[in-house]
C-alpha cells in the first residue's frame, strides 16, 4: 500500500507523540532510541493442549492465560498500558483488547493469569483519557472516517487516525469494565469517565442513522448495544439498529445507489463497495468482511428485549440463507477461512483480520433465529472453537522463536507487517476466548460438520471444505485475485496446512498446460478469467444434493450451499489452439479429476498436467506396479522421468503434508518434474509433478484421470492409494496383490 501524505503525517505524529510521553519518564532520547529499535525478543511458553472437538470455559481460559504470560513482557506501568511491538507506544487495537480481556476475567471471577485487576484499572482510565480520546474538530487531511468525538488509533497523540472499526472494540472494552466495576474496584471518577466517552461517541452523528461507512452496519450496531449497556437508554438499539439493519437487508437484492451493486450477489457472495458495479475488483467477493458486518446479529436479542419491532419474514428468510453461505461457503473444518477476497494480499491471510472475522462465527453459533437448521449453529461453534487449537499449531510451527504465529500466514511476502499486528493478532484471539465465557458460548453444542460446499454461480466460485481437505474453484477474478480458473485454487489439509499450494498459477498450480512446437503456452487451464459471461457459465455443477445447477435461482430460501456426500462441478477453457474441460469429482475424503483436452488447430502441441507441492523441502515419488519406489524429486532424485504405464500412484510430500495421486483410464506418456519459481501467491513452491500426455505430437483429444486423497506419511500414501485403487476396480500393484494372497491364505 503506497505511503500517502496523510499516513506520513499520522506516523511521524504518532512517533513524536510517543518520543513526548517517553520523555516524561526521564529517560533519555538516547536510550529511547535505541529501545525503539531492539529486536523483539519475548518468548511465549508451549501453548496448551485444547483437547476436542467442542471446547468449554476450561479450554477457553486455558488459552487465555497462556497468551497472559507473553503479553506479560509488553506491560508498561508506567505509562499505564501494553507497548506494541518493538516500540515503547501504545495502539488503541491491542488494549482495548487486553481490557476487554482482564475485564471479563474480573466479571466472572477468574482466578488465572488473564485476571488483572490493577492492570485493567489503569486501562480503563488509561483509554478515557486524551489521548487517545479525542475531540479535535479538525483532521489531518480530508478522511471520511474523522469524526468528533471519538478514539484515535494511539495513545501518544491525538494526531493519529481514526476508524471506524476503533470505537467499537473500544467502547465494548469499557463496557465489560463498566459492568465489572465492583469488581476491579474502579474508582467512580472512571466510571463516569466510561460513561460520558461511551455515550458521546455513540451519540455522534458518525454512528447515528442514516449514516454509515459503505455497508458496514455491524460497527454501528456494536455502538448501540455497548451504549445501551452503558445507559441503559434503549433509544439507539430500538430505532437506529433497525433503521440500519432494515436498510441492510432491503439492499441483499437490490442496489441502493444508482450504478451500484445489491449488498450481496444473486448467491449471497459479500459485495465490499455497494456504490461500485459487481464487476468491480474489491466486489468479487470478501470472505473477511461478509464474517465481520453479519456480527450485527448478535445483538438482536438484546434489540427485541430493549422494543425494538421484530423483522419481517422476509427479511429474516434472506438473512438465515446468507448465514448458511457464510458458514459453509467461507469456513473450513480447521477453524480456518476459506479464503478468497478482493482486497488481496491487502487482507489475505493476514493473521488479525482472520481473528476479527471469527465475531462472524461468533455471532452465527448465538443467534439461533438466524439459522435454516439447527447444525448451523453447531457447525458454526465448532469451526470457532477449531481456530483456537489452529492458533495453538501454528504457534507451535511457528518459524522463530517467539512462541506465537505470523501476523501473515503461509510465508506470504506481498504486504509484510511488523511485530505489532503479529501481537495483535494474538490480542484478538485471546479476547475471543473471553468473549466466548462471558457470552455463555460453552452451553452452545457443537457438531462435527459433515463435508459442505458452497457454490456462487454467477462468478463460478465453489468452495469445499470436509473433515480431510478444504479446496475451491475461482474461475473468474475481476482483476482481483492473483490465481484462480477451473482446476483447484488450493489444497489444504485437515490442519489448514497447505498439502499442495495456496494459489499461484502454473507451474505452482493444478491444471493443464499446452504448449506448441515452440514450447509456448497456448492454453492453461489455471489461468482466471476476467469477468463472468452471462451467457456462458464459468462453472457448473453437473451433481449435487441441490441437482445439476447451470443457471441458479437467484436468492434462494436455502442459497447452493450445505452438506454433500458426493459433489461433481465441471469448467470449460478454450484458447484459439485447444480446449481443455476439467470435472471435480468431491467426497469426503478423496477428490476424483478427469481432463479431456481437445486440439482445435492441425499442429503438434505438448500437453503436461500439473500437480504441485509446497515447501522447499517437499519431495516426489512414483510408486511402481511392482512395489518399487522410484524418487523423482527430493534430496535423492535417481531418474527424472518414469513411464505411466509403470506407475501405480504418486506420493507428494510437502513440508505441512502431503497427498496422494492415484492416475486412472488409459496409461499413456511420462511423469517428469518442474521446479517452479515462487509466487505472489505461491511463495514457497515446491516440485511440481507434471504428467506429459504428449509432447509436441499430433492429437485430435486425450484423457487423463486421477484421483487425489490427503496422505501425511509413506506409510498412510500405500494405505490411501490402496483404498484408491480398489474402489476404481483398476489392478492394484504386484506387491499389493501379494499381500491379498497372504491374507486370503491365513484367513
Amino acid at each position: 500500500m503506497p505511503l500517502t501524505r496523510r499516513k506520513l503525517l499520522i506516523n511521524s505524529a504518532q512517533v513524536a507523540g510517543g518520543a513526548l510521553a517517553m520523555g516524561a519518564t526521564g529517560r533519555t532520547t538516547a536510550a529511547l532510541a535505541a529501545e525503539a529499535v531492539q529486536p523483539n525478543r519475548l518468548t511465549a511458553s508451549p501453548p496448551p493442549d485444547l483437547g476436542g472437538p467442542a471446547l468449554g470455559n476450561g479450554g477457553y481460559w486455558a488459552f487465555a492465560d497462556w497468551l497472559a504470560g507473553y503479553f506479560d513482557q509488553l506491560w508498561d506501568g508506567d505509562r499505564g498500558y501494553y507497548r506494541s511491538g518493538t516500540s515503547v507506544n501504545g495502539r488503541i487495537y491491542h488494549n482495548s483488547a487486553f481490557l476487554t480481556t482482564h475485564a471479563i476475567a474480573a466479571l466472572v471471577d477468574h482466578q488465572g493469569d488473564s485476571r488483572q485487576d490493577a492492570r485493567a484499572r489503569q486501562l480503563a482510565r488509561r483509554l478515557c483519557d486524551s489521548p487517545p480520546w479525542s475531540e479535535r474538530q479538525t483532521s489531518i487531511e480530508p478522511d471520511p472516517q474523522f469524526h468528533v468525538p471519538g478514539w484515535v488509533e494511539s495513545l501518544n497523540t491525538t494526531e493519529a487516525a481514526m476508524d471506524k472499526s476503533i470505537d467499537p472494540k473500544v467502547a465494548e472494552a469499557l463496557m465489560y469494565a463498566w459492568r465489572a466495576r465492583e469488581q476491579l474496584r474502579l474508582p467512580q471518577e472512571t466510571v463516569t469517565m466510561i460513561e460520558d466517552r461511551v455515550a458521546r461517541c455513540a451519540l455522534g452523528s458518525f454512528y447515528r442513522f442514516p449514516n454509515v461507512r459503505l455497508n458496514q452496519i455491524n460497527w454501528h450496531a456494536e455502538m448501540y448495544a455497548h451504549f445501551t449497556t452503558v445507559t441503559g437508554v434503549p433509544d439507539l438499539l430500538k430505532l437506529d439498529y433497525r433503521q440500519q439493519v432494515e436498510r441492510f437487508v432491503n439492499g441483499i437484492t437490490r442496489p441502493l445507489a444508482a450504478g451500484g451493486s445489491p449488498n450481496l450477489g444473486p448467491g449471497y457472495r459479500f459485495h465490499y463497495l455497494p456504490h461500485k458495479p459487481p464487476e468491480h475488483g474489491l466486489n468479487i467477493d470478501s470472505a473477511e468482511y461478509a464474517n465481520m458486518t453479519c456480527h450485527f446479529l448478535i445483538w438482536y436479542e438484546q434489540a427485541l428485549r430493549a422494543g425494538m419491532a421484530p423483522f419481517a419474514p422476509e427479511q429474516v428468510r434472506l438473512l438465515r440463507a446468507w448465514v448458511e453461505h457464510i458458514v459453509c461457503g467461507y469456513w473450513t473444518h480447521a477453524g480456518y477461512l476459506n479464503w478468497d477476497t478482493g482486497f488481496s494480499f491487502k487482507r489475505w491471510h493476514q493473521g488479525r483480520t482472520f481473528a476479527l472475522a471469527r465475531q462472524g462465527l461468533f455471532a452465527i453459533a448465538l443467534s439461533p433465529r438466524f439459522h435454516n437448521m439447527p447444525e448451523i449453529g453447531q457447525w458454526a461453534k465448532y469451526m470457532f472453537d477449531a481456530g483456537f487449537r489452529l492458533f495453538a499449531r501454528l504457534a507451535r510451527d511457528a518459524p522463530d522463536a517467539i512462541g506465537i504465529p505470523s501476523g501473515v500466514l503461509f510465508d506470504l511476502k506481498v504486504n509484510t507487517l511488523g511485530p505489532s499486528v503479529r501481537e495483535l493478532f494474538a490480542a484478538r484471539m485471546q479476547a475471543d476466548a473471553a468473549r466466548a465465557v462471558v457470552q455463555g458460548l460453552e452451553r452452545v453444542p457443537a457438531a462435527l460438520p459433515p463435508p459442505l460446499y458452497s457454490f456462487d454461480s454467477d462468478i463460478g466460485r465453489l468452495a469445499v471444505t470436509t473433515p480431510s481437505y478444504s479446496t475451491a474453484i475461482v474461475p473468474v477474478s475481476q482483476h482481483a485475485l492473483p490465481y484462480g480458473g477451473i482446476e483447484m485454487a488450493r489444497l489444504h489439509g485437515s490442519d489448514a496446512g497447505p498439502l499442495a499450494n495456496i494459489g499461484g498459477r502454473p507451474w505452482a498450480s493444478f491444471g493443464v498446460v499446452v504448449r506448441n512446437a515452440a514450447s509456448r503456452s497456448v492454453l492453461r487451464s489455471q489461468q482466471p478469467a476476467a469477468f463472468a459471461d452471462p451467457a456462458h457459465p464459468p462453472l457448473e455443477i453437473v451433481s449435487s444434493p441441490r441437482g445439476a445447477v447451470r443457471r441458479a435461482q437467484q436468492y434462494p430460501t436455502r442459497p447452493y450451499a450445505g452438506s454433500f456426500t458426493s459433489l461433481v462441478a465441471r469448467g470449460r477453457k478454450e484458447s484459439m489452439e485447444a480446449a481443455v474441460e476439467t470435472t471435480h469429482r468431491f467426497r469426503a475424503k478423496s477428490i476424483e479429476a478427469r481432463w479431456k483436452i481437445t486440439r482445435r488447430k492441425r499442429a503438434r502441441y505438448s500437453v503436461d498436467v500439473l500437480f504441485p507441492s509446497w515447501g522447499r523441502r517437499a519431495g516426489i515419488e512414483a510408486v511402481l506396479r511392482d512395489g518399487q519406489r522410484v524418487p523423482l524429486a527430493g534430496p535423492i532424485q535417481r531418474r527424472q522421468r518414469v513411464r505411466m504405464r509403470n506407475v501405480a500412484y504418486f506420493y507428494i510430500a510437502g513440508e505441512e503434508g502431503g497427498y496422494v495421486v492415484v492416475p486412472g483410464g488409459r496409461r499413456r506418456g511420462s511423469a517428469h518434474i518442474f521446479k517452479p519459481k515462487p509466487q505472489a501467491a505461491s511463495p514457497k513452491p515446491g516440485p511440481t509433478l507434471a504428467i506429459a500426455l504428449a509432447e509436441r505430437a499430433k492429437f485430435k483429444r486425450l484423457d487423463f484421470a486421477a484421483q487425489i486423497a490427503p496422505a501425511s506419511s509413506a506409510k498412510h500414501a500405500d494405505a490411501v492409494a490402496r483404498r484408491l485403487i480398489s474402489h476404481s476396480g483398476r489392478p492394484a500393484p504386484k506387491r499389493v496383490k501379494r499381500r491379498r494372497r497372504r491374507k486370503k491364505r491365513r484367513s
